[in-house]
């Protein structure tokens, strides 16, 4: 019988053994992908805040682009000053394939 009790006490020892193994390989996996879930994270977190900082630069200079263009006026002074300075038409020098005066 002690022969029959110390067999059973060492199978019963494998079989814990192997328990533990199973168990310990099942952790192991998880661990991994849990340590593979957070390097995943980290990453998407960091391009999160440069996407971020890209977007807010991309605003802050459409922003400067906007205001930056400028609107010049034109006054009618200035139309009439230059019809003005031509003096009469029928006494100007204008030339088109020819004299017109001549």
């Amino acid at each position: 019988m002690s022969n029959f009790s110390n067999d059973m006490k060492k199978e019963v020892e494998n079989i814990k053994n192997k328990v533990e193994e199973i168990g310990t390989e099942k952790q192991s996996l998880a661990y991994e992908m849990l340590v593979e879930q957070r390097k995943q994270n980290k990453r998407l977190f960091i391009i999160n805040i440069i996407l971020c900082f890209m977007l807010s630069g991309l605003m802050c200079y459409t922003i400067w682009l906007l205001n930056d263009i400028t609107v010049v006026e034109t006054t009618n002074e200035e139309y009439n000053q230059d019809i003005n300075d031509t003096g009469d038409i029928n006494s100007s020098n204008i030339v088109n394939g020819g004299d017109i005066n001549g």
